[in-house]
């Protein structure tokens, strides 16, 4: 028989006459025929499977995508605003530590600054530059994320945004208070260690 003529066959549209209906049902008495419950439990099977196996293949992908993230993130060369800010706590006698990996409900984030250290933090900085408006949005939104992600992980810890921009949406602005205790935009140095020691002393 033709591929054709089984297609058809397969799709309910050929016939087939009661002599060859009886001999397919002879070649096929030894064979065992699936129930189409049986068939449609099977195919319920092999998709919850399926499904397992590319949820867990995605969380596996995210994972490494992260982890990749991460190396890049901690090898990355800091920006002229992170430096100013190391130079500054230095000078100012505030013991941090740069570039922390801190872990948050099963993932994990590059932090600019951890008070005083990762295994003992008390305080983290975000220092961002934004300058253009894609780049605004766009990090504010990630900001935000993270300090919800980081307070949810570790409460007690205190979060400061530092904004370097030639100007921020009123939007913006009242996106990040929402989430961390204390925004500056554009900062006096001064600010900002007085910020961090009351911070600190509390």
């Amino acid at each position: 028989m033709s591929q054709a003529k089984v297609s058809e066959l397969e799709r309910g549209i050929g016939r087939v006459n009661k002599e060859k209906a009886e001999e397919w049902a002879k070649l096929l008495s030894s064979v065992r025929l699936l129930s189409v419950l049986e068939l449609e439990n099977n195919r319920s099977q092999i998709h919850k499977r399926g499904r397992f196996f590319g949820e867990y293949a995605k969380k596996m992908a995210l994972k490494s995508a992260e982890n990749a993230a991460i190396i890049s993130a901690t090898k990355k060369k800091p920006t002229p605003q992170e430096q100013r800010l190391k130079l500054l706590f230095e000078n100012a006698g505030i013991e941090h530590q740069p570039q922390g990996v801190f872990p948050a409900q099963n993932q994990k984030f590059v932090v600019d600054f951890v008070f005083p250290t990762i295994d003992n933090p008390k305080v983290i900085v975000e220092a961002k530059e934004l300058n253009t408006s894609y780049r605004k949005r766009l990090s504010v939104i990630d900001l935000a994320y993270r300090a919800i992600k980081m307070k949810q992980a570790n409460p007690k810890i205190k979060m400061i945004a530092i904004i370097d921009t030639n100007g921020l949406l009123r939007s913006s602005r009242k996106r990040l208070s929402l989430d961390y205790d204390y925004v500056l935009i554009n900062p006096s140095d001064n600010l900002v260690v007085q910020t961090l020691r009351e911070v600190l002393a509390s």
